[in-house]
């Protein structure tokens, strides 16, 4: 602190000085011929304080801050769970993920019903059939730690995780889309999305997806495509959320050559696959048999393609995979207009029309819809003030909406217009805000091509 204070004072001297001002310099005067070495020891020692120390005067108490509000979420947690009687502590879905990791620990098969039935019957659960992991292997690697415990602990270690996934990846978001990458923002956005809320209760693992998404982004800004492509791995947990994403990333690996991005998703996702395997040699086999077992294309998912069916006949079921029409229809509009750039400028606006057009989703993934938000958030940082606490005002009325009907009408049929909302929320802000351009993590050198900071797709030249 003596040191910046230090600086501070010479800076501010230094700068009326130059401008022909004669005063002194920290208890003397100036005189720039014979103080050069004077000038030289107190430059050097500005140099040694951090930068960030310089622009901000609080950096360490928002730390602090962040550290406290994780602390306190784990200390509600756990709270929450031991008042209710740990014993009986659970979550409405992570049986399939904790039995399917038993299972795969034990060498048996882990998408077999009748086992995955034993298992969840034995910890409580009173379905009649089986709650299926449909999940691929490669995303047993994360589920299978916490089989080792008993399923209460693992339920409330699960829950836990998630939240942190949440946060974290809220984090790291704002750092892509917001110039200054502090304050509060990202945390308010992140604990007032009711999906998530949504999905912590539920307990699925939507929030790797996110975390996905984060550091593909990051890393993509950072310009290392090897971890970005790492990082995209985790989208394959629940390939049909991001299904366009998916296919824009593979036409611009093909077309710019991206093979450094491409070799780190083969490569994370042959380390995710290679310890299901390990264990398990036969696994692939198997979740083939229990998609062919379980026909895919009769089963019912509570979004536009499952209102086509209760519309037009439930035995018509390729109607689930109706909406994907209009997903390609806007793929080939994103392919016509695209210009290789930023991802972060259309990963939003290309999750939510996959999300809307996806055959299969839930109330609980649109999880992966928050970066939309933390996107609007970041190009109101500029705004003036009354229209940044309208923005929040009509976001967390949105939500407060969504935790109503979710709370009056606990079946994810009466949430179809969630993905739509979502949308049309995003739309709104884009068309009230202005994109500012966000400092990128690695020097750029001044004869290097630039691309234009403009929002989502521009016609080529």
């Amino acid at each position: 602190m003596q040191n910046l204070c230090v600086c501070w004072d010479f800076c501010g001297r230094l700068r009326k000085t130059s401008a022909g001002e004669n005063t002194g310099l920290i208890g003397g005067d100036f005189d720039s011929k014979n103080d050069s070495k004077r000038i030289q020891s107190l430059q050097l020692t500005c140099m040694s304080v951090p930068q960030p120390v310089l622009a901000r005067s609080r950096p360490q108490l928002r730390k602090r801050l962040f550290r406290t509000l994780l602390l306190l979420v784990a200390l509600l947690l756990g709270w929450q769970a031991l008042r209710g009687d740990l014993r009986q502590f659970s979550l409405s879905d992570f049986g399939e993920y904790w039995a399917a990791g038993r299972l795969l620990l034990a060498g048996r098969n882990p998408y077999s019903p009748a086992a995955l039935r034993a298992l969840q019957t034995s910890v409580g659960f009173t379905q009649q059939d089986a709650i299926m992991m449909w999940n691929p292997p490669w995303a047993l690697s994360l589920v299978l730690p916490f089989a080792l415990l008993p399923y209460q602990i693992a339920s409330l270690l699960w829950l836990a995780l998630n939240a942190f996934l949440i946060l974290f990846s809220a984090s790291i978001l704002w750092r892509v889309f917001s110039a200054s990458g502090q304050g509060y923002v990202p945390l308010i956005l992140a604990a007032t999305f009711v999906p998530g809320l949504i999905n912590l209760r539920a307990g699925h693992l939507t929030p790797f997806m996110l975390l996905g998404i984060a550091g593909f982004l990051a890393f993509q800004r950072a310009q290392r495509p090897f971890l970005a492509g790492a990082s995209a791995t985790l989208w394959l947990l629940k390939p049909h959320l991001l299904w366009l994403v998916l296919l824009l990333l593979g036409w611009d690996i093909v077309r710019h050559r991206r093979f450094r991005l491409l070799l780190g998703l083969l490569s994370g996702t042959a380390v995710l696959l290679a310890i299901p395997l390990l264990l398990q040699p036969a696994v692939l086999q198997e979740y083939v048999s229990a998609i062919h077992a379980f026909p895919m294309l009769a089963s019912y998912a509570p979004n536009f393609g499952g209102l086509l069916r209760m519309a037009f006949g439930d035995q018509h079921h390729w109607l689930q995979f109706a909406p994907c029409l209009p997903g390609f229809a806007f793929l080939a509009y994103a392919l016509a207009r695209h210009q290789e750039s930023h991802w972060e400028h259309y990963f939003a606006l290309l999750a939510l029309v996959s999300f809307i057009t996806s055959p299969y989703g839930w109330s609980y993934d649109e999880i992966v819809l928050l970066p939309a938000f933390l996107q609007i958030a970041g190009r109101m940082r500029e705004q003036p003030l009354w229209l940044r606490w309208t923005g929040l005002g009509i976001y967390l009325a949105a939500n407060a909406a969504v935790l109503l009907v979710s709370l009056w009408r606990p079946h994810d049929a009466y949430l179809l217009w969630t993905s739509p909302m979502w949308l049309l929320l995003y739309c709104i802000g884009l068309s009230v805000t202005t994109p500012h351009p966000v400092p990128s993590a690695v020097a750029v050198s001044p004869d290097a091509p630039r691309c234009e900071l403009l929002p989502h797709f521009r016609t080529q030249r």
